[in-house]
């Protein structure tokens, strides 16, 4: 005769799946609170800002995230991982146009934010900017893994740092130096400039600028 759970077991499973629902929905509000409130132009975003536009306590707030700056990265992050699988979704079709709308997804989103990211982005050597660089080396790694034709002599782990380090340092320094190009100008250079194995060859011939 098979082992019967008591009901008391099946009532905390309950209780925990539904706590994990409610704490992922406070999650997402604080998210896309902080969201609204970056792309509206705010330039110091508090705690306070942050509860009262997603309509939740400080205590939730601090269940999730240290300060509005952990918050700032859970952002970006969760925004890579979303352009993570749309590229995905579409690499293996046409990896050179794949290739930047992902490339101008990114930059779009941190220029959409501008006010508040290029503080936090203001220079290489900040922590911020540090957690930034290791989140779109982790979504690079995804992406590399991905790629069937990917050369054997390509070390993943350092394709993926490469690209990351260069792609975020080039959006560092547009947002420092004014944004004098659009985010579609700024997309097509960076793609250009990744490796082949990426972009799947695409060239002059397809871009029409070198």
């Amino acid at each position: 005769m098979p082992h019967e759970r008591e009901p008391q077991a099946d009532l905390r499973d309950r209780m925990g799946s539904s706590a994990d629902v409610r704490a992922q929905r406070t999650r997402e509000r604080l998210v896309t609170a902080f969201e609204e409130l970056a792309a509206e132009g705010a330039t110091d975003i508090k705690v306070k800002d942050v509860v009262t536009r997603a309509g939740v306590n400080r205590t939730s707030f601090y269940a999730h995230f240290s300060g509005v700056d952990a918050l700032a990265m859970a952002a970006m992050t969760d925004y890579f991982e979303a352009v993570g699988l749309t590229d995905a979704a579409h690499r293996l079709d046409d990896p050179y146009k794949t290739s930047l709308e992902s490339l101008q997804d990114v930059i779009e989103f941190i220029a959409d934010r501008a006010t508040f990211y290029e503080r936090l982005l203001s220079s290489e050597s900040t922590p911020f900017f540090s957690a930034v660089e290791d989140a779109f080396t982790e979504r690079n790694r995804v992406t590399l893994r991905g790629i069937k034709t990917l050369p054997d002599s390509v070390d993943i782990d350092t394709a993926a740092r490469y690209v990351a380090a260069g792609v975020m340092g080039v959006i560092a320094q547009w947002l420092r130096g004014g944004r004098t190009e659009s985010a579609a100008v700024l997309a097509a250079r960076l793609r250009d400039l990744l490796p082949p194995y990426l972009t799947g060859g695409g060239g002059e011939d397809r871009s029409g600028h070198n």
